[in-house]
């Protein structure tokens, strides 16, 4: 491709960029920087015949057909029986000025009559964001991330987002509308949450080359009024949040610090004023690294960051060291205190093989933990190593309730050139005061083993490639009170391709054994995925899967089966 000199978008780069005025460089840096500057990935150049560039406009559009046969209701698996369709079609406009300043356009939408698909409604609106950006500013509307601090607004915003350079200080400020969707912006009967008005204003500058400081602004507030009284349960909630912080770096040395005050106030009830302090830092020399934290977050710190978990107190030290050319131990010990339970997580959706899903169980209390961790190769003998784990924690809660925890681990692995393998061994004690008969002992064994072919050589790239991995574990529990639980697990996964055919991958696998009760716990799975070009732009896909849990006990038994077709062309 024949290169042109562009303005460079300097936007997110260091701030003496952006006092250097036009700068030029190649095609591929510009786009870099464009990608960078818009947060999605950098547009396709086409050369004019005079030799200037343009911007093209691609995107793309999908349409499924597929068939869904599923039992076990809604408390089991969020899937419906029935004959759906979904179609996904996606836009991207971008164009530079004879300035070098880029404009785009972004967006993407999604149809479908599947109510696992879209929850509410059947058509949502995934991506929709335009914007400008150039020297020293960018302009954003519509999804917008909102990346300023871990205590400041870390989000996603439906609004407007504008970054600006003045001197070597840079000012992002942003508005909008927390929302599950643009649908549920717009719809109330699509809501399942108050929707939340928020700002979030910030200033960062550089002082010479190892230290960044930043402050930030940020606020919220929930309209009671935007959801029906009888579809959610809570009082609206309103708060706003001042953070400073810096970052420094000098030599082996480096800090990260960030201080944080607020206020949050629930409708109806009295406010609450709180605080927030994180600090990290650490020494990395050649072979020995070292890093220490505190991190303290009051339990009314009210914040737009969902990497502040409010209630949350922790000290920590951990140390890598590399002991010997063929050896590294990596070594951590914390303290922490959880003042307030965070809401429980909703479980995430079927996968293949299935997922566990834990329950959820609150600790409110202080824990201590310590682990050890040590990687060995023998170079003796190349590709060989082994891991060794080990660790514990011990809790006391608020009302005086304790629970220990013990672990222990180790893992054998060896890779070659076409293939690899691996075998593992874990142990774990749990123990419970108030609970004493769930006190347990639990034995994991695990294996895998991994092959590759193609007909690659040194001069020619493979034509086809074949891929198969197979693992499979074994699990005991022994419980204090004489009972038993056993879970054995096989899995296989094959992916294959061949030019110009296409591509195929399969996974098949079970599962089998017992609960602490004697009950029966079976499961087995599959999916088979097969695709082709049609073109240069079409494309054409095969796909089946299957899960099928618990069958011979009614009250969790389940099964999820799909067939389905899928077309796609690119342009």
């Amino acid at each position: 491709m024949r290169q042109c000199a562009l303005p460079v978008i300097v936007l997110g780069l260091a701030s003496s960029s952006a006092r250097a005025g036009t700068q030029f460089s190649d095609n591929s840096t510009v786009l870099s920087q464009f990608a960078q500057a818009s947060g999605a990935p950098a547009p396709r150049l086409a050369p004019d015949e005079d030799g200037a560039t343009r911007i093209e406009w691609h995107g793309g559009a999908t349409v499924d057909f597929y068939s869904r046969s599923a039992s076990g209701g809604a408390t089991l698996t969020p899937y419906s029986g029935g004959h759906f369709h979904r179609i996904g079609m996606q836009s991207d406009l971008r164009g530079t000025a004879s300035e070098g300043d880029v404009s785009w356009a972004q967006f993407a939408l999604t149809q479908s009559d599947d109510p696992s698909a879209i929850m509410l409604g059947n058509s949502q609106i995934n991506t929709l964001n335009v914007g400008r950006a150039g020297l020293g500013y960018r302009v954003a509307f519509g999804d917008v991330a909102v990346n300023h601090s871990s205590f400041g607004a870390n989000l996603p915003l439906r609004g407007l987002l504008a970054q600006r350079y003045f001197g070597q200080t840079l000012v992002s400020a942003s508005a909008g509308v927390i929302a599950e969707s643009w649908e549920a912006l717009a719809d109330q009967g699509r809501r399942r949450m108050f929707l939340k008005n928020a700002y979030a204003l910030k200033a960062e500058s550089s002082f010479g080359q190892n230290l960044q400081a930043y402050a930030t602004a940020q606020g919220y507030r929930e309209d009671g009024d935007s959801v029906g009284a009888n579809v959610l349960a809570q009082v609206p909630s309103s708060g706003s949040t001042a953070t400073a912080g810096l970052n420094w770096r000098e030599g082996r040395y480096y800090l990260q610090a960030e201080g944080g005050l607020s206020r949050y106030g629930e409708k109806g009830l009295d406010g609450h004023r709180d605080r927030a302090l994180i600090v990290d830092g650490g020494w990395q020399g050649d072979k020995l690294g070292l890093r220490l934290g505190h991190h303290d977050l009051g339990r009314y710190y009210a914040s737009l960051s969902g990497l502040a978990g409010a209630g949350i107190r922790e000290t920590y030290a951990n140390a890598s060291w590399q002991a010997a050319q063929w050896m590294s131990l990596t070594g951590d010990v914390r303290r922490s205190e959880n003042r307030m339970a965070a809401p429980p997580v909703p479980p995430p959706p079927p996968t293949i093989p299935p997922t566990p899903v834990m329950p959820y169980i609150p600790f409110i209390g202080k824990t201590e933990a310590a682990s050890l961790r040590a990687q060995i190769n023998f170079p003796s003998v190349p590709g060989l190593g082994l891991g060794l784990s080990a660790g514990e924690s011990h809790g006391k809660s608020s009302g005086g309730a304790s629970n220990r925890s013990q672990n222990q681990g180790a893992t054998l692995s060896y890779a070659a050139m076409a293939w690899n393998a691996s075998l593992g061994y874990q142990n774990s004690k749990q123990s419970n005061s108030v609970t004493a008969g769930s006190d347990s002992r639990t034995d994991t064994w695990s294996a895998s083993y991994g092959r590759n072919w193609s007909d690659a050589t040194d001069v020619v790239p493979a034509s086809w490639t074949l891929n198969a991995t197979a693992t499979a574990s074994t699990q005991r529990q022994h419980l204090e009170t004489g009972a038993t639980a056993a879970l054995n697990t096989l899995n296989l996964v094959i992916s294959g391709e061949r030019q110009p055919w296409g591509r195929l991958s399969a996974i098949l696998g079970g599962s089998r054994g017992h609960d602490a009760t004697g009950g029966g716990l079976r499961q087995y799975w599959y999916q088979l995925d097969a695709g082709r070009a049609l073109g240069q732009r079409g494309g054409l896909r095969l796909y089946l899967r299957g899960t099928s849990s618990f069958q011979d006990r009614a009250a969790i038994a389940w099964r999820d089966r799909l067939a389905g077709i899928q077309l796609s062309y690119a342009f």
